[in-house]
């Protein structure tokens, strides 16, 4: 939130550094605020346990996004990060979660498998 939309003179470094409007071609004011704003949404969500699954992936996107699309980026700062999204993508949403009160799981504990002909 601070480094982008607190402080966007430094997004917008990074925005003429690696010269993305070349790649989307929008105002350099706009990408600090469109990744900034995705960054915060994608962070609820995955604390929030909403569309936990699809928010682990889209952060996976963002990671690897960063980490081969900047090449000075530091390797070792994403390394955790991956593995967490691999993690919550794989397992998904915890039983406190948003996704818990409002759709029902799969299986709930306790429930037999009938097993499919």
């Amino acid at each position: 939130l601070i480094q982008k939309l607190a402080d966007p003179a430094s997004g917008l470094l990074v925005v003429e550094k690696y010269d993305l409007t070349a790649v989307v071609p929008v105002d350099p004011g706009l990408w600090v605020v469109g990744a900034g704003v995705t960054e915060i949404a994608v962070g609820l969500a995955l604390v929030a346990g909403f569309f936990t699954r699809g928010a682990a992936a889209v952060s996976f996107v963002l990671f690897t996004t960063t980490l081969f699309g900047l090449p000075d980026d530091p390797v070792l700062a994403h390394v955790a990060l991956f593995g967490l999204a691999s993690a919550v993508f794989t397992l998904g949403s915890g039983p406190l979660s948003v996704d818990r009160w409002i759709g029902r799981p799969a299986v709930d504990d306790g429930e037999p498998v009938i097993p499919t002909e």
